[in-house]
């Protein structure tokens, strides 16, 4: 059987998303807001996009993994 290994996003105070592989990180980025609510979805037919909205909750950031 084959193992799966899932995702897990982080955003911290200091305005980093970090995106960890099982135990080991796989992307970081530093944003321009605070986020607390961080989800990956699909935007106008794109899967895989991370949208984060920022601890006033009147921004929006979205990116995507390349």
């Amino acid at each position: 059987a084959a193992v799966q290994v899932e995702n897990l996003l982080i955003a911290t105070h200091s305005k980093a998303l970090q995106v960890y592989r099982g135990q080991q990180l796989a992307w970081a980025a530093q944003l321009d807001v605070l986020p607390v609510a961080v989800r990956v979805t699909s935007l106008v037919g794109v899967k895989g996009m991370i949208v984060a909205l920022d601890d006033a909750g009147v921004q929006l950031w979205h990116g995507f993994l390349t």
